[in-house]
Order: structure tokens, then C-alpha cells, then sequence
């Protein structure tokens, strides 16, 4: 993961000498996050229900 930052530094400097904007190399780095998080994030983000391994509904103190 350090590797991955250090690279990531290198190409934000390689662009801004090459005359990019700071804003451009920001903005970059903001759609490679939100790319990340759209990839990371589970699709369903419904918890399951909570049991005990008797089988009884903990929340509802049923079975």
C-alpha cells in the first residue's frame, strides 16, 4: 500500500511538471476515490437479522 502511495505521489508530480492544474490533479484523485468507494460498497447494505445459535430471534425474544 506504501508503494501504491508513493507511485500515486510520483504521477501527481509527473503531471502538475507537464503543466496540469493543481485542481486537475485533485479532481483526478477524487474520481479515483469515488470510483473506490462504488467498488467497495456492498450492494445490499441490509444487515442480516440478529440470532443465537438456539435460533431464537434475539430482537424479538422469539423463536
Amino acid at each position: 500500500m506504501v508503494r501504491e502511495k508513493i507511485d500515486a505521489f510520483a504521477d501527481a508530480i509527473s503531471s502538475m511538471m507537464s503543466g496540469k492544474s493543481f485542481d486537475s490533479v485533485v479532481g483526478d484523485y477524487r474520481t479515483i476515490v469515488q470510483a473506490n468507494i462504488e467498488r467497495l460498497t456492498p450492494v445490499d447494505n441490509v444487515a442480516p437479522a440478529i440470532a443465537d445459535v438456539s435460533g431464537h430471534d434475539i430482537e424479538e425474544g422469539r423463536s
